[in-house]
């Protein structure tokens, strides 16, 4: 039964290989039209069939020979020849004494081949002795001799059969995810980067500025100037005027309460700031739109 249900997986599992070889092959065909990678294409789909059928015959030829010794070990075992022993003759047979001339016994006649006056033990003076049994010498290790040529041929046609489709079906089908992207790439190759100097010189410059009013402003945005006067707005949605180190409230667009980014809409939010012809200040903002501000007044 186990021998049986061997052979049928292992025959299932060389039809999907098959199949599959083939299905792989005709894919690839259908995706390249020329006539070189057609050949390459043809050329290994048939070698990957041949080495398939190439070990289907190998495992029925096993599966033929296992059964054909298992044939000729039933039949020998039924064969077993009756033999006389002659050890056994001389050690079991008793000493009588040899009768008068003229008196023989006619009732006892000795066997052919033995001395007068010992006669044999029936029941003790045979026994079976089996033939030798013929040995199929071949290269296998004595423990694998013992386990059953049938059941060691199966274990190795089937770790065969898995490792040929695990290192050729999985390249196959890393090839066709390959082919089937939509993917094309463009070979870009850049040249050298140019020599930091003249214009690309580092300027460190920025490193020496300082910051006015930290912590002071909360966001301002734009910023505006009338000779040494500067303007800008806050989140808060104000327009503040700077003197020098000092900050002054020229004006609020909003309506308090202000300060949170809820309130924006309601406070006002002054992002961009120009100084107008007459000394005004033009403020947009980003809730309550454009206002004009004096900021004298």
């Amino acid at each position: 039964m186990t021998s049986a249900v061997r052979q049928l997986v292992t025959s299932v599992m060389a039809e999907f290989m098959t199949s599959a070889v083939m299905e792989i092959c005709a894919r690839l065909k259908l995706k390249h039209e020329d006539n070189e990678t057609e050949a390459l294409i043809r050329r290994l789909c048939e070698a990957l069939l041949q080495e398939l059928h190439r070990l289907l015959d190998q495992n029925q030829q096993n599966q033929n020979q296992q059964n054909q010794n298992q044939q000729n070990q039933n039949q020998q075992q039924h064969h077993e020849v009756p033999v006389l022993s002659a050890s056994l003759y001389r050690a079991n047979c008793t000493q009588r004494p040899a009768p008068a001339p003229g008196r023989a016994d006619p009732t006892r006649a000795e066997p052919s081949g033995f001395s007068s006056g010992c006669r044999m033990n029936d029941a003790a003076g045979l026994r079976f002795r089996r033939q030798h049994r013929p040995q199929v010498i071949t290269d296998e290790l004595p423990e694998h001799r013992h386990k059953g040529t049938g059941t060691y041929s199966g274990k190795v046609f089937q770790v065969t059969l898995l490792s040929l489709g695990g290192f050729l079906l999985l390249p196959l089908l890393v090839i066709i995810l390959i082919l089937e992207s939509p993917i094309s790439p463009e070979v870009l190759s850049l040249k050298e980067p140019p020599v930091m100097t003249g214009c690309w010189e580092p300027n460190l410059k920025l490193r020496e500025a300082q910051r006015l009013f930290e912590d002071q402003l909360i966001g301002p945005e734009s910023i505006a100037n009338i000779g040494d006067v500067f303007f800008t707005g806050t989140a808060d949605g104000k327009i503040v005027k700077l003197i020098g180190r000092r900050i002054h409230a020229v004006t609020s667009l909003g309506k308090p309460p202000c300060g949170s980014r809820e309130e924006e809409s309601s406070c006002g939010r002054p992002l961009g700031i120009r100084v107008g012809p007459n000394g005004t200040l033009f403020v947009a903002d980003a809730y309550l739109g454009i206002y004009e501000v004096n900021p004298t007044t």
